[in-house]
C-alpha cells in the first residue's frame, strides 16, 4: 500500500557519522495525522521505547 509517512534516522553522535536505527512511520497507521509534530512526537517515542527495552536486556544480560 502505498501512503504519505516518514523516514527516520536515529544516530549516535551529533555529527551524524555513527548511525543506530532507521525506521518509518506511516500516516493513517503509526501516525495519525501528517504534520511535523505528529511526526517528532512518534519518533521519540519510539526512539524512548526502543531505550527502554535495550536496558532491560541488559539488565538480563548482567
Amino acid at each position: 500500500m502505498i501512503c504519505k509517512g516518514y523516514w527516520f534516522e536515529v544516530f549516535a553522535d551529533e555529527s551524524m557519522t555513527i548511525p543506530l536505527d532507521v525506521f518509518g512511520g506511516a500516516v493513517g497507521f503509526e501516525l495519525a495525522e501528517d504534520s511535523m509534530d505528529e511526526a517528532e512526537q512518534f519518533a521519540m517515542d519510539v526512539v524512548e521505547a526502543e531505550e527502554k527495552r535495550y536496558w532491560e536486556v541488559l539488565k538480563e544480560i548482567v
